[in-house]
C-alpha cells in the first residue's frame, strides 16, 4: 500500500524520491500528491511537516529471447543546482567559480547572466562556491532543501538573507533595500512583483 512520509528539513521531491527509488516526477504527479503539487508548485521547495505520499513500485516486464544477450540501461534524473549570484546588486557575468558538493570540486564560469547552473546527485546536502580572484573572491555555503516556499514568510526572509539583504528581526526594512535595488516600488510588503523578482534573482 502506498505510504506517506512527512517532509524534513533539507528534504525536496528529488531526494525523497531517490531515496525511496523513484523518479521525481512519478511521485510528484501522482495523484495522491495533487494537493500538494497544487499548493507548493515546485518540487524542490517544500515545507517541513508536508505529507508526501510514496506509491507502491510497479514491476516492469520486458520479454527478450532467453538464448541472446541483452543490454538495459539504468535511466537517472540527475537534480540541478541553478543560482544567480551578484554583489551590490552587480551581476557577477562570466566568473570563474569552484563548487564543492559534498567533497566533489567542479569548476566553471557563471554565464552572461551570473548563473551558476550544475547537475548534483539528489540527495546532495551541502555546498561550496567559491567565486572569483583576489578582492573579488567571495564564498558562499548551501544547504540543499533548506529554503522553504516563497509564499511564506520564512521563505521570502531566506531569499533575501542568501541574495545579500539579512532580514534578521526587520524583514520590511530588508523588502525596502531589496525593491529599491531592483527598481520596484518599496513599500516594503510582499507582493507579486517582489516575489516574481525574488524568484528571478534567485532561481526558484
Amino acid at each position: 500500500m502506498p505510504a506517506s512520509y512527512t517532509v524534513q528539513n533539507g528534504d525536496c521531491i528529488s531526494s525523497i524520491a531517490f531515496e525511496h527509488g523513484f523518479f521525481p516526477d512519478t511521485i510528484w504527479n501522482h495523484g495522491d500528491n495533487a494537493e500538494l503539487k497544487s499548493k507548493r508548485k515546485d518540487p524542490n521547495v517544500l515545507m517541513a511537516g508536508d505529507v508526501v505520499v510514496i506509491p507502491d513500485k510497479q514491476i516492469n516486464e520486458i520479454s527478450k529471447p532467453s538464448e541472446q544477450e541483452h543490454r538495459f540501461r539504468k535511466k537517472g534524473v540527475p537534480a540541478k543546482l541553478k543560482v544567480r549570484v551578484l554583489k551590490k546588486g552587480e551581476l557577477r557575468k562570466n566568473e570563474k567559480y569552484r563548487l564543492i558538493i559534498d567533497g566533489k570540486v567542479l569548476e566553471g564560469s557563471t554565464d552572461g547572466e551570473g548563473f551558476v547552473e550544475k547537475p548534483l546527485p539528489p540527495n546532495a546536502r551541502e555546498g561550496k562556491l567559491i567565486l572569483g580572484e583576489g578582492e573579488r573572491k567571495d564564498t558562499f555555503v548551501f544547504r540543499f532543501g533548506h529554503v522553504d516556499p516563497l509564499d511564506t514568510d520564512e521563505g521570502v526572509a531566506g531569499r533575501l538573507h542568501n541574495l545579500g539583504y539579512s532580514a534578521g528581526t526587520d524583514l520590511p526594512g530588508a523588502l525596502r533595500k531589496f525593491q529599491r535595488e531592483n527598481g520596484l516600488q518599496a513599500t516594503g510588503r510582499v507582493d507579486e512583483p517582489t516575489r516574481g523578482k525574488l524568484k528571478e534573482n534567485f532561481g526558484q
